[in-house]
């Protein structure tokens, strides 16, 4: 994903402009990036919470997997990190703001 990020990302040796947009003439969705740091609100299956358990843990995003269809956040209240696919986020909000 690193490799992705920076083909996807701004460089001044193209004067701001964006490597992938340059080499397809196309301009780019970058909507599906989360912000790093951000608070995420992470779906908890029913089968693994009782009747009157939260439906969501607290989290914080850090990152991407390998191959980018999933993430990684840290869940505060279990102080670990977990794979992440149903989310809520909150990119308003970073976890330093606290």
């Amino acid at each position: 994903i690193t490799v992705y990020l920076i083909n996807h990302g701004p460089l001044s040796a193209l004067d701001g402009g964006i490597p992938e947009e340059f080499w397809t003439g196309k301009e780019l969705d970058l909507s599906f990036l989360r912000v790093f740091g951000s608070e995420a609100f992470v779906h908890v299956n029913k089968e693994s919470r009782k009747k009157l358990d939260s439906k969501s843990n607290y989290c914080t995003f850090i990152g991407y997997g390998s191959n980018g269809d999933y993430g990684f956040c840290w869940d505060l209240d279990e102080s670990k990190i977990i794979r992440i696919s149903d989310v809520v986020w909150h990119e308003n909000k970073m976890y330093r703001d606290q």
